[in-house]
């Protein structure tokens, strides 16, 4: 579109003038300026407004009816308040509409509505919103190849786009977002860490229930810690420090931990502390300290205390600003792995700081360093590859740099929906944790998009089965052994946690119920008149959502089959859901457009593909056999009734598959 052209020309004039020196008087550098005091109150308090419906709304009851068109209503209610704060200025609230767009929240037929989707995310990108530069970038850039890693086909029935027109753009919008990453990455605590669990079932006996200092393994660790014993130290020391099983971030209390760890004589604890202390976390800034613990851990060959030492010559912290000698300790650093001294020491060679200037050997140091997924080196080697170095031997590669981009663009604070989403998912709360993975999916995040088609399957399944009468069971055989401890029948405590847990879901349900009520009496206008119309309307909000769903599940696995980055875990997992949709059609999950076993065909044979490629490369093979089995097992079926293939039945083939599938156990069978 023309004024999308437009926005996004003035964007890229206000960013390169700032690179630049900011102050100049060129075309498109002055900035517009700031919206009246009234109007930023009032979209901030539309935001609020929105944020607190829509919370209240996802911790209603998804087995209880009228919650759910309560639910229903108040989505639509926030939606239109994010909708109102959006035009009044609010470039969050203008994404987050476009994720509730994009996945049917607030939806009076319960659809998605792409379209609309797709405008506030391209709207919000050019408002300088990061998530959805990043969005917009990654959307451009899965569909910039017609294969994925391991050579795999996208998803049948789905066109590439042109690559040549599609790069340029989506490198535009990634490297706004990565450049954001990279210079919050520089800053003292800004380092992010990003959850990318990928969930199944039982997660919770893997990583416990990320209920912060509650949490089981936090409390074994300090337990441990307070015996004397430094792994656990430097374990709550990490935990503190990057807000690790679901405890908040605190510099002070991680700092403490370090040094204790330090005294015990840990390596790590001894670099931990001296990070922090020359940064100003937890304590303020102390270059002396710093060094003192730098010189401590250098003594017993730490690649990281040899690159602090880099840092501390480079700037001349308690010693002399020396250049050649800042270089070679990084240089040191970089020689027994340290990621931080390659980048270092590739920043030094590309500026010709305490050396000749030597962009090929920096480019070479990047390289090394990306490879161990280190942010700052994937940015700095993207920046080269982005241009091109031609008479260094270095081509433009637009494909690689973009790449690059977005790894660095998913590392920053606004991947925080990630780890929400798994606390709300151990936590019980699937509503609010398939709206938070909805929210990361929208960024284009490959791992965010397998949760959320995990959740929202689950989701479609148990509005299909229906629900079962447990709750009534508890009540009626667990009442009276509520208060009974240590009578050792484990099963009767089994029903007891469990209608403790329900009674929590009751109380927190009524709560909310309370608060979207309450909500709702105080929007007035168009607001009030559309929840009228839902509450009156004779739709089973229940069918509704586990239609939306099963959309939901067949949008997310046809996105994972173009997604490059997505792993061949993900491909596989993806390419069997559509080939089961294409077998079954209108008879699948949620219901499907049509049945088609050609394609069907297709699909398990790419599915067998992807898992055979994940357990060649030694990865996720325990993930990788039963996909591999079940696909197997499918392409089996088909193959032995003719079914999908030009000629005809071939059981011999079937046979053979059959045998290959055998040994990799799992619950195989024929498509479902």
């Amino acid at each position: 579109d023309d004024d999308d052209d437009d926005d996004a020309k003035v964007d890229a004039e206000k960013n390169i003038s700032s690179e630049a020196g900011g102050d100049s008087e060129k075309v498109g550098s002055r900035p517009p300026s700031e919206p009246n005091a009234a109007a930023k109150k009032y979209a901030g308090d539309q935001y609020e407004l929105a944020e607190r419906i829509r919370g209240a709304c996802l911790l209603l009851r998804e087995d209880d009816g009228e919650a759910q068109r309560v639910a229903r209503a108040g989505l639509a209610v926030a939606r239109a308040a994010y909708l109102r704060s959006a035009v009044a200025g609010n470039s969050s609230a203008r994404f987050i509409l476009s994720a509730m767009y994009d996945a049917g929240y607030g939806s009076v037929d319960g659809r998605r509505e792409p379209k609309r989707a797709h405008y506030h995310r391209l709207t919000a990108a050019a408002l300088g919103e990061t998530g959805a530069q990043l969005a917009a970038g990654s959307e451009l850039f899965t569909y910039m190849g017609a294969k994925g890693p391991h050579g795999l086909r996208h998803p049948v029935r789905h066109p590439v786009r042109n690559p040549q027109a599609a790069c340029p753009v989506a490198l535009y919008y990634l490297f706004h977002a990565a450049t954001r990453a990279y210079e919050e990455n520089a800053k003292p605590g800004g380092q992010s860490r990003v959850e990318r669990l990928k969930l199944f079932e039982g997660v919770s006996n893997q990583r416990g229930d990320h209920k912060g200092e509650s949490d089981d393994r936090m409390m074994f660790l300090r337990q441990a810690a307070e015996l004397g014993d430094s792994r656990a130290m430097l374990a709550m020391g990490n935990a503190h420090y990057w807000g690790n099983f679901g405890v908040p971030r605190d510099f002070e209390r991680a700092l403490r931990y370090y040094e204790r760890a330090h005294n015990q004589g840990a390596l790590l604890g001894t670099v931990g502390v001296a990070k922090m202390s020359l940064k100003g976390e937890g304590a303020p800034k102390n270059a002396t300290k710093a060094m003192d613990y730098y010189h401590a851990a250098a003594n017993r060959s730490s690649p990281d205390a040899l690159n602090g030492l880099g840092y501390l010559h480079f700037y001349g912290d308690e010693v002399e600003r020396n250049l050649t000698t800042a270089l070679s300790y990084f240089k040191r650093a970089a020689e027994l792995g340290s990621g931080d001294g390659l980048v270092n020491a590739g920043l030094m060679l590309r500026g010709g700081m305490g050396c000749e200037r030597n962009i090929s050997e920096a480019y070479g140091y990047f390289v090394r360093c990306a490879a161990m997924n280190h942010q700052s080196c994937q940015y700095n080697a993207a920046m080269i590859e982005a241009a091109g170095e031609p008479e260094l031997g270095i081509p433009r590669d637009c494909d690689r740099a973009a790449a690059r981009m977005r790894q660095v663009a998913e590392v920053g604070k606004w991947m925080w929906p990630m780890a929400d989403g798994l606390k709300a998912h151990l936590a019980g709360d699937d509503a609010t944790a398939r709206w938070l993975y909805d929210h990361a999916a929208a960024m284009g995040v490959a791992q965010a998009k397998y949760n959320a088609a995990f959740l929202h399957e689950q989701r479609a399944r148990s509005v299909r089965v229906g629900y079962d009468t447990i709750y009534g069971n508890i009540h009626g055989t667990a009442e009276d052994d509520d208060g009974d401890e240590g009578h050792g029948d484990e099963s009767t405590d089994g029903w007891a946690a469990a209608l403790r847990r329900e009674r929590e879901r009751e109380r927190r349900t009524r709560e909310a119920a309370a608060q979207v009520r309450e909500h709702l009496r105080g929007v007035v206008g168009e607001d009030l008149a559309l929840v009228h119309s839902l509450g009156d309307s004779g739709d089973d909000p229940m069918k509704l959502s586990g239609a939306l769903s099963a959309e939901m599940l067949r949008h997310y696995s046809t996105r994972i089959g173009f997604d490059p980055s997505a792993d061949s875990i993900d491909l596989a997992w993806a390419a069997l859901h559509r080939g089961d949709c294409a077998y079954f059609g209108p008879r699948r999950l949620g219901g499907c457009e049509v049945s088609d076993h050609r394609d069907a065909l297709r699909e398990y044979v790419e599915a067998g593909r992807a898992a055979r490629a994940a357990i060649d490369a030694g990865k996720d093979a325990v993930d990788a056999a039963p996909l591999l089995a079940r696909a197997l097992y499918s392409e089996a079926w088909m193959r032995a009734r003719g079914e999908g293939c030009g000629d005809g039945r071939d059981v011999g083939r079937a046979r053979r598959l059959l045998r290959e599938g055998l040994p990799q156990g799992g619950g195989g069978g024929a498509p479902r």
